[in-house]
């Protein structure tokens, strides 16, 4: 297991791993019975997720970043499965802070 969070009704544990064989999953864990009660196939390594609840406090999705994408998945609880994939905009190097100039100090 690389990454595991508790649902936020505290039913649930979700927890991805970075392999299994050539699959990379996400697992949803009762954790009454600790038993995988359904699980996600990925495309590639799953890093980091997060997870929004509905208005009475369930599950609604959880949000799963992936290696090599530069957006992340959106799993949806009550589905059982990935709904779509948003990928952010690339930002041309003049816009990224990191690749300015530094500040010049004054004389």
């Amino acid at each position: 297991m690389y990454d595991s969070s508790l649902t936020p009704d505290g039913k649930y544990l979700v927890a991805n791993t970075h392999k299994l064989g050539d699959i990379f999953k996400l697992f949803v864990i009762d954790v009454q019975t600790e038993r995988p009660i359904w699980e996600v196939n990925f495309k590639s390594v799953t890093n980091n997720m997060a997870i929004e609840a509905n208005p009475d406090g369930s599950t609604h999705r959880i949000f799963v970043t992936r290696h090599g994408l530069r957006g992340f998945d959106v799993v949806d609880f009550a589905e059982r499965n990935i709904v779509t994939e948003i990928k952010l905009p690339r930002r041309k190097p003049a816009e990224d802070p990191r690749q300015q100039d530094p500040p010049q100090k004054r004389k």
